[in-house]
């Protein structure tokens, strides 16, 4: 399946609404970013520089459970910027914020910082298996189940990680 790709501008002097795209709990590379970097409306320039040096790119996720993720399989060309998003950084239904960071490595120049959310649709199919499964597990006390094969096969199926 290729993924689904989502285009969206972001102007790193702006402070205007950052813009926000959806996916599903439990995507797995089914959603690339492809993010137009633009300041004051102007095209960046993402190439390494001598007042930059070498320009680097980070995103990170905050999950709306507090986790934080990154992603480190980022491409740049000019000024743009692109990526999958991880399976990881989906693995909770609701808001993610994704923070994009543009860094030079001269004097470890910060050249800009913006960010963007993901809205993660509820999916039933993988909640049984994703972290909400797993921490309900975690907090029940085993020994009050009768062990039938149907209750094994149940607890072995929610505490299934999707990293």
């Amino acid at each position: 399946m290729e993924a689904i790709e989502d285009r969206i501008f972001l102007d790193f002097a702006s402070s205007a609404n950052p813009p926000t795209i959806y996916a599903t709990q439990g995507d797995r590379n089914s959603r690339k970013v492809i993010i137009e970097t633009i300041q004051n409306g102007e095209p960046m320039n993402l190439e390494d520089t001598e007042a930059w040096g070498k320009v680097s790119i980070s995103v990170q996720f905050l999950r709306p459970d507090g986790k934080l993720c990154k992603t480190d399989n980022i491409h740049k060309n000019k000024n743009i910027v692109s990526f999958l998003i991880p399976a990881i950084a989906l693995n909770c239904a609701g808001m993610v914020k994704a923070n994009v960071i543009i860094a030079g490595d001269t004097n470890v120049m910060l050249i800009g910082s913006q960010v963007f959310y993901i809205a993660v649709e509820f999916n039933p199919k993988y909640h049984n298996t994703g972290e909400i499964g797993k921490s309900i597990i975690g907090e029940l006390n085993l020994s009050d189940f009768e062990t039938t094969d149907a209750n094994k096969q149940y607890l072995t199926y929610t505490e299934v990680d999707n990293g």
